[in-house]
C-alpha cells in the first residue's frame, strides 16, 4: 500500500480534499435535493425553483399587486382619459448564512497513513457533509422561525396568522390585504373541541377534509402545484380516503421518485417528517429558493487552527434564502390531528 511521503503529507491531503470535493460537488447537491429525501425540494428544483443570484444587499422580488383598470368602452369616434396606475410592488427577503466546518486534526491525519485511508476519511467527512445540509434545508423549510438568522420557513412565508403585524419579505400582511396567504383552522371542525391534539380526531378529518381540501384549492386560485403535509395525515388519506386519489406514475418517473405519485383531483400530495400538523397547498411557481453560486455547499480554504499544532479546517458554506411571489395563491390547514406523542419540530 502506497504511503504519503512526510514532507508533503499535509498539502497532499490537501489536495486530494479538494480535488474529490470539486469532483462530487454537484453530486453533493443532487443528493441534498434528493426526491427521496424531499419530493417538495424535487418539485422546486423540476420547477426552476432554484434560482442563481450574485451578492446583492437583498433578495428583490418583483411583485404584480393590481391591475389596469383603465378600460373603456368607445363610441365611433370617441376619445379616452390616459393615466397612469400602481401595479408593481417588492418584496426583499434577506440573505441567511450557514456554515459546516470540516476539521482535520493532525492525529487522524497521521493515523491513516495510506493512501486509501486517507480516501476513505475524506469521503466519510464530505457524505456527513451532505447529510447535514440534507438535513438542515428539510429542517429549515418547516421550521417556526425563532431568530433572525435563519431563512424563512413554511409557516412564516405561508403563516397560519397571515393578519399577524409581523412583516414578510419587508411587507406588513396585516396592512395589505392583498400580501396574505389563504388559513383554515382545522379546530374549527373538530366535534370534540379537542382542538384537533390527537388521532382521536381523525374521524373530524374524515368527514370534513375532502371539503376543505377542495374549498383550499379554489380560494388559491387554483394554482395549487403541490400538497405536503405530515406522514400522520399522508397515511391516514391512503388508508381512508383512496375514492378521492389517483395515482400517476409521470410524475413519479420525472422527479425520481420509486413509488407512483397520489393525486388529489390532478395535485400531487406527498409528506415530510418535518412537516408537524399542518397542510401545505403550495403554488410551485411562485415559490423559490434564491441561493449565491459562489456559496452553494462551497468548500473553502483549509486553514490552521489557532494554539491546535498542524490542526486543519475548511468551511463548506451556503448563502440563501427561501422567498414567496404570491401569498395569495398560497394556502396552509393547521391544527390538523396528530399521532399520539408525535415530535411536533
Amino acid at each position: 500500500m502506497a504511503v504519503i511521503s512526510r514532507r508533503s503529507r499535509t498539502s497532499t491531503i490537501d489536495d486530494i480534499f479538494v480535488s474529490t470535493y470539486q469532483k462530487s460537488e454537484k453530486t453533493i447537491q443532487d443528493q441534498v435535493f434528493n426526491p427521496q429525501n424531499s419530493a417538495l425540494w424535487a418539485m422546486l428544483r423540476a420547477k426552476g425553483g432554484l434560482q442563481e443570484q450574485v451578492g446583492g444587499d437583498f433578495i428583490k422580488i418583483d411583485l404584480e399587486i393590481g391591475q389596469n383598470n383603465n378600460i373603456q368602452a368607445l363610441a365611433k369616434g370617441g376619445t379616452v382619459s390616459l393615466q397612469d396606475f400602481e401595479f408593481l410592488d417588492q418584496a426583499r427577503f434577506d440573505w441567511s448564512y450557514y456554515d459546516i466546518p470540516i476539521v482535520r486534526f493532525w492525529q487522524d491525519d497521521q493515523k491513516n497513513a495510506g493512501m486509501a485511508q486517507v480516501i476513505n476519511m475524506i469521503q466519510a467527512k464530505i457524505r456527513n457533509t451532505i447529510s447535514s445540509y440534507a438535513e438542515l434545508l428539510e429542517t429549515r423549510l418547516f421550521d417556526t422561525q425563532t431568530d433572525t438568522l435563519g431563512f424563512y420557513g413554511l409557516q412564516t412565508l405561508i403563516a397560519d396568522d397571515p393578519t399577524a403585524t409581523a412583516n414578510v419579505g419587508e411587507i406588513a400582511q396585516g396592512t395589505h390585504t392583498w400580501w396574505r396567504n389563504n388559513t383554515v383552522d382545522f379546530a374549527d371542525y373538530i366535534a370534540s373541541g379537542t382542538g384537533g391534539a390527537t388521532e382521536t380526531d381523525d374521524t373530524d378529518w374524515l368527514v370534513e377534509g375532502v371539503g376543505l381540501m377542495r374549498t383550499m384549492v379554489q380560494n388559491c386560485l387554483g394554482k395549487t402545484g403541490l400538497i405536503v403535509t405530515s406522514q400522520h395525515m399522508f397515511n391516514l388519506m391512503q388508508d381512508d380516503m383512496l375514492s378521492y386519489f389517483q395515482w400517476d406514475g409521470r410524475l413519479a418517473a420525472d422527479l425520481g421518485l420509486p413509488t407512483n405519485t397520489p393525486m388529489f383531483d390532478g395535485i400531487p400530495v406527498t409528506w415530510s417528517r418535518k412537516c408537524a400538523n399542518r397542510m401545505y397547498f403550495l403554488d410551485m411557481d411562485s415559490i423559490a429558493f434564491y441561493y449565491d453560486p459562489r456559496d452553494f455547499m462551497t468548500l473553502g480554504d483549509w486553514l490552521p487552527i489557532a494554539n491546535q499544532p498542524k490542526d486543519r479546517v475548511a468551511h463548506v458554506t451556503l448563502v440563501g434564502s427561501f422567498v414567496v411571489k404570491e401569498r395569495r395563491s398560497q394556502g396552509v390547514i393547521f391544527g390538523l390531528p396528530k399521532a399520539t406523542g408525535a415530535f411536533t419540530p
